[in-house]
């Protein structure tokens, strides 16, 4: 079965605890290939629970040259990860992130490991030389909305080509949340826009943070389908926001905001992953 659907996650411990816990249920679905960037040195949480997904049927896709966290540049360790998993029963598929910086030995060198099945993650447009290596390979080519051109993206036309787009808009601070805000709408749209697939970073956003400070308000976002008009995510906030105290108590407000919510919709949410805010 064709995949349609790429979650990007950045391989963090709730990313992937996400991902463990519903991996059967993706698996069944077998049109969804979450991509891990893994930002942590080492990965502990992928490590321990790879075996999970193999054990569910899920593949999954690894980025061997991560661009933000405790890995970048750190090739050798993040090969041994892939490998590490893949001897754990799991299916992994490399990835490669290719921007305007990336040089033709790179891409050559990762061509050459993996000539077959792969996927390129496109953050930006890379030279003509680099475009040309990449074109005359295999694999899967994945394109941030806004980062690349529709130009650079024709170029790809005869590859299996997907859409990736940030849809959570992020906030400053978690008491800025709307009650609800448009997601994204891709699940609808990528086909007529001449895509295979679409793929986004869930209700954690494209933004990357290693640490937060103290909450003065706690959030949980969830996303819902309302179907033609596309995926919306509600935001449930705390109450007490006037200081950084008692954050259970603030987590507490905002789980009763979100049952009041289910109880107003029964059946409405579909409990199958979350997000929370915590700034």
């Amino acid at each position: 079965m064709t995949i349609k659907y790429y979650p990007y996650l950045r391989a963090k411990t709730y990313d992937v605890t996400a991902v463990v816990t519903t991996a059967s249920l993706l698996a069944r679905n077998g049109r969804i290939l979450p991509i891990f960037e893994p930002v942590s040195d080492p990965s502990t949480t992928l490590i321990k629970h790879a075996a999970s997904f193999g054990k569910a049927g899920l593949d999954i896709a690894l980025v061997l040259n991560p661009q933000v966290g405790a890995l970048i540049g750190s090739g050798a360790k993040t090969l041994k990860m892939l490998n590490d998993i893949q001897a754990t029963g799991t299916n992994v598929i490399p990835a490669l992130f290719v921007g305007a910086a990336t040089p033709v030995g790179e891409v050559q060198s990762f061509q050459t490991q993996f000539p077959k099945a792969a996927i390129y993650v496109h953050f930006g447009v890379p030279t003509s030389n680099v475009t040309a290596l990449l074109n005359a390979g295999q694999g899967t080519h994945v394109f941030m909305n806004g980062a690349t051109s529709s130009a650079h993206q024709a170029v790809f036309a005869g590859k299996a080509r997907v859409l990736l787009s940030d849809g959570f808009q992020a906030k400053i601070k978690n008491a800025a949340y709307p009650a609800q805000s448009f997601f994204c709408d891709l699940h609808l749209t990528h086909a007529n826009l001449g895509f295979d697939g679409f793929g986004d970073f869930a209700t954690v956003g494209y933004r990357f943070s290693a640490s937060g400070g103290p909450a003065y308000a706690v959030a949980i976002h969830m996303t819902e389908d309302f179907q033609a008009q596309g995926i919306f995510c509600n935001h449930f906030l705390s109450t007490s926001n006037q200081t950084p105290t008692d954050p259970a108590g603030k987590f507490g407000e905002a789980v009763a905001a979100l049952a009041a919510y289910c109880h107003q919709h029964p059946g409405k949410l579909q409990m199958s992953g979350h997000g929370i805010g915590n700034r």
